[in-house]
């Protein structure tokens, strides 16, 4: 059986009408799982299409650059990181879901640097991040919870940091850093957005809710200009992720969304031009994000202005 029909045979909870309706999703199990505890694939990556309504697409003129391909083959977290790496220039580091290195890209051209090693802990790293020094990975780490690993800029030098303690007690997702002690966490299965610290990965006592109350969402960024979350989302009926909200940390009120199905289908990663990291950074002299599409493993630049 080819990869593709076992990506197409999923199990997950669809919402209808307050009833949960089961039907067959993949999930994905290592050997020597002590529980036996799965992680539900078709959270973490691309399904095939069904239909959905979405509100009116992306003008195409609102695409800086893009798409460009991605190196390896299950990309998902993205960060930037300005001059203070290896490589003296504004870099991005997108992870790997299920490899053992993520990559490094130039920020500005999209072009490939190379790849890093991921920690080296559990199957699925699921999201970077960085405050300018270290890079902060979240891994999902079965049958064990939710892991924030810490490294060198260059993937060396792994630290466990902590446990992540998500409220919901599921799967972590994407993670962007506040810009002081805390890091933003998706919890992918129970959708909601915790905050957790930088330092060994409690809560921290502020959540987010998921733009449409429930639904599929894997990844966000923080903006500093305006202490606001870019959450990706979309609805559990569309089956896909094309959506990007502006969602306040303060009061989980969500404001102009914008569609993406024009330029994507499964969005899992994003990052702002104005992270935490480089509040005024707008390398493309405009607000704007960079889009990982995991169904196509691409990568994009979009404008908000």
């Amino acid at each position: 059986m080819s990869d593709r029909d076992l990506k197409t045979r999923k199990m997950t909870s669809m919402r209808i009408g307050g009833i949960t309706t089961l039907i067959l999703l993949l999930l994905i199990s290592a050997p020597g799982w002590a529980n036996g505890q799965t992680i539900p694939r078709g959270l973490l990556e691309a399904v095939t299409p069904s239909s959905g309504t979405n509100p009116a697409p992306m003008n195409p003129a609102d695409l800086v650059a893009g798409p460009f391909p991605l190196s390896g083959t299950s990309a998902y977290g993205v960060c930037y990181m300005p001059e203070n790496n290896p490589w003296a220039q504004p870099i991005l580091v997108v992870a790997e879901l299920f490899s053992g290195e993520s990559w490094v890209y130039d920020a500005l051209t999209l072009d490939s640097i190379g790849p890093i090693p991921n920690p080296p802990a559990g199957i699925s790293v699921t999201g970077v991040t960085t405050d300018g020094s270290f890079l902060y990975w979240g891994v999902i780490n079965p049958p064990g919870p939710n892991e924030i690993w810490r490294t060198d800029a260059d993937g060396s030098n792994p630290v466990l940091v902590g446990i992540a303690q998500l409220q919901g007690g599921a799967f972590i997702g994407g993670i962007c850093w506040d810009g002081a002690n805390g890091l933003w966490a998706a919890d992918i299965t129970t959708d909601r957005y915790d905050l957790l610290s930088i330092t060994d990965g409690t809560y921290l006592g502020v959540s987010v809710d998921h733009p449409d109350s429930a639904g599929l969402g894997n990844g966000l960024a923080y903006r500093a200009d305006c202490d606001r979350l870019a959450i990706p989302h979309g609805n559990d009926l569309a089956g896909r992720v094309t959506t990007v909200s502006s969602v306040s940390t303060q009061s989980s009120v969500a404001l102009a969304p914008v569609d993406l199905s024009n330029h994507g289908f499964f969005i899992n990663g994003i990052e702002s031009s104005r992270p935490a990291v480089s509040p005024l950074a707008d390398p493309f002299g405009m607000m704007s994000y960079w889009v990982v599409d995991n169904s196509s493993n691409t990568i994009s630049i979009r404008s908000e202005e």
